[in-house]
């Protein structure tokens, strides 16, 4: 009988030194920021970050405990209950990396925020490059309807994942938060905006909202301008303004989860959607490095907010 007392001691004792994996602690987290590239620039760069997100690397994460995703080749850093992570490039690739991230046990995304930074191409009659775009809506470049049965009825509607209205909120938050925001310029980049005519194009770097216009894989021109505008104006899906290759992807992923009114995208300029009237090959627009610098300067007030304000953040988004 001592003998049984003794070794069922023994095993409570071991029990608290030892946690199981399905016991582990669960890792909360409240702000996530997702850039992406392609696969092979992850593995490339050190630490596996990219150069869009160095600024936020040097600034918060140098020191941070990082976490190979399962299934993925990215990496989620984290520090504080703020987190960042390089995903895959494209539709495919975004929609991918995403859900094995969101399916990974070891992190609590349940009251988390989600807020895409990074580059994208913008149409020269609506933005300079250099400027940054706060997403109002998401919508795929390949619009896809559906006849759905209502009454004695049929009516189009759009397929899922092509359209999505992200949380007006959210962005007048974002808005107010940068009303005082300064952006760079460099010499380079205000030079090649001068080869178009449009006033907006040559203009300094700006902030504004618009959709933003999902090609995957990428490809820009006249003729993919003039349908996203088009798309944009038969939806009744805002103004054209951005063009990428994810978001459609993850707007996709977060609303399946229960997260899309979380979401926050916010992505720079770095090129003109198409070439110079007249010119089939321009030069460099020099605006990737001003892109990084503006993106992280017109994302963190939002993201400080959220982090210094956690009581009421938590709960959803505050009414301003």
């Amino acid at each position: 009988m001592k003998l049984k007392v003794l070794i069922i001691t023994l095993l409570f004792y071991l029990s608290l030194f030892f946690v199981s994996p399905a016991r582990a602690e669960v890792i909360p987290l409240k702000v996530v920021i997702l850039t992406t590239y392609t696969v092979e620039d992850i593995a490339r760069v050190p630490l596996k970050y990219s150069l869009e997100i160095k600024r936020w690397y040097d600034k918060n994460f140098s020191n941070a405990e990082y976490y190979r995703v399962k299934g993925t080749d990215s990496y989620i850093y984290i520090k504080d209950g703020l987190a960042f992570i390089t995903i895959a490039k494209g539709k495919k690739g975004a929609m991918g990396s995403l859900s094995a991230l969101l399916k990974d046990p070891r992190f609590d995304f349940g009251e988390a925020y989600f807020v895409v930074t990074g580059s994208a191409s913008v149409p020269p009659q609506a933005a300079s490059t250099g400027s940054v775009c706060i997403a109002e809506w998401v919508l795929d470049h390949e619009y896809k309807t559906a006849a759905v049965k209502k009454g004695k009825k049929k009516i189009m509607v759009a397929k899922s994942g092509s359209l999505f209205r992200l949380n007006e909120d959210l962005i007048k938050w974002s808005l107010l938060l940068n009303k005082d925001t300064k952006l760079t310029d460099n010499a380079k980049a205000a030079k090649h905006r001068d080869r178009y005519p449009s006033k907006t194009a040559q203009s300094d770097p700006f902030i504004f909202t618009a959709t933003s216009v999902t090609v995957s894989p990428k490809k820009t021109g006249g003729e993919t301008s003039a349908q996203a505008e088009r798309l944009c104006r038969e939806h009744k899906a805002g103004r054209y303004g951005i063009l990428q290759e994810e978001d459609n992807a993850i707007a996709y992923v977060l609303k399946q989860s229960h997260h899309l009114e979380r979401l926050l995208i916010i992505r720079s300029g770095t090129d003109f959607d198409q070439m110079p009237h007249g010119m089939e090959k321009t030069a460099s627009s020099g605006a990737f490095a001003i892109g990084v610098v503006n993106n992280y300067r017109t994302t963190a007030p939002l993201v400080k907010e959220i982090l210094g304000n956690w009581h009421e953040w938590r709960r959803g988004v505050p009414k301003i």
